[in-house]
């Protein structure tokens, strides 16, 4: 997840923020003909009745490929509620891949990147891909407790999955989010071993470990946590390049109290990212990440909202591929794979048929 959505989260928690809670709102508010509906906002006292709520159960079912029965709800039927229900199905399945599409042609594998919620946005996407050979969703499963931290140990355990779907032949990468530096790592560790990946689509991806000044930096911090001795050394080796980042995309985007509040954080060591949180373990995964070049040619995507964003700029991916090109797609980080779903599925499909 990106550092403003990490943001949003933290301000807005009282509203739909992650995509499979965006999705529950959208088939709320058509079925309800309202505008805005809170997280926790029941179903039932703000105008539905039973056939809508049967009617919405089996929407969600579609959506996120899990029945949800009236009964499991209990007291009160909320956004917050059913997010949490369909989030837990599908950690509960535990799945590192799942085969969505057959097809003949060339695979292609997405890394959804959708930590919170299964990426059940994506099932919807797949539908809406013109694409002959068959697609694989890979899953978010950093988990600290397991020993996946970091990206590069997250798409080790991708491999066995990937190399047992394709024997052989070129590969296409597409991934949202964290997940396109994963599609990065994905493609390096493929290559490594010889073989071919075609294209790579990133969606709404950072590109500031991308940028020269930042792979030094990340080089230092790696040397610094090495060699400085306790809490504070711990504390370099796990947020270090988390905290840079955060003060790289504050200088790039002018921000002029970012000195200030770095200067509080060194003093107090209260900084957000070195707090524990599921996000936080994906915001540091995500900084830490330093990619590598590949053959491949690389799409950028990104939405309205962040395609002024200098640490989402397709510029440095330049240096990390043959071919690099851009497009903006409507909507803001989360609604572009749920409200413009239909949008994005037209900018991937030009580039898979091309």
């Amino acid at each position: 997840m990106a550092a403003s959505s990490f943001a949003n989260h933290r301000r807005s928690q009282d509203m739909p923020v992650a995509p499979m809670e965006l999705q529950i709102a959208e088939v709320w508010r058509r079925l309800l003909k309202l505008d805005e509906i809170g997280m926790d906002e029941d179903f039932f006292e703000i105008g539905g009745d039973s056939p809508q709520a049967i009617e919405m159960l089996l929407e969600l079912k579609k959506i996120a490929r899990h029945d949800v029965t009236p009964s499991e709800v209990h007291a009160r039927l909320t956004i917050r509620r059913l997010a949490e229900m369909l989030s837990d199905a599908a950690v509960a399945g535990e799945e590192v891949m799942t085969k969505v599409k057959e097809g003949p042609g060339t695979p292609l594998f997405i890394c959804h990147g959708d930590f919170t919620s299964g990426g059940f946005y994506a099932f919807g996407l797949t539908e809406l891909l013109k694409h002959d050979g068959p697609v694989y969703l890979l899953h978010s499963i950093l988990d600290e407790a397991k020993g996946i931290v970091t990206v590069e140990e997250m798409v080790s355990r991708y491999m066995p999955h990937i190399e047992a779907a394709v024997a052989g032949g070129p590969v296409w990468l597409a991934g949202y989010s964290h997940g396109g530096l994963s599609t990065f790592e994905i493609a390096s560790q493929l290559e490594g071993a010889d073989r071919i990946v075609e294209k790579i689509i990133l969606i709404d991806t950072f590109s500031l470990n991308a940028r020269p000044l930042l792979r030094v930096i990340a080089w230092a911090v790696a040397l610094a946590g090495s060699v400085v001795p306790g809490v504070w050394g711990r504390r370099i080796r796990r947020s270090g390049m988390s905290s840079v980042w955060m003060l790289a995309c504050a200088l790039l985007n002018g921000d002029s109290t970012v000195l200030k509040r770095v200067a509080r954080t060194v003093r107090t060591g209260t900084m957000r990212v070195w707090r524990e949180s599921k996000w936080t373990m994906y915001f540091r995964a995500l900084a830490n990440y330093v990619p590598s070049k590949t053959q491949a040619e690389v799409l950028c995507l990104l939405c309205d909202d962040y395609a002024g964003k200098k640490e989402y700029g397709p510029g440095p991916w330049k240096r990390f591929a043959n071919k690099v090109t851009y497009e903006r797609i409507p909507g803001e980080h989360t609604t572009c794979i749920t409200d413009h779903v239909g949008e994005l599925a037209v900018r991937m499909n030009r580039v898979l048929a091309s």
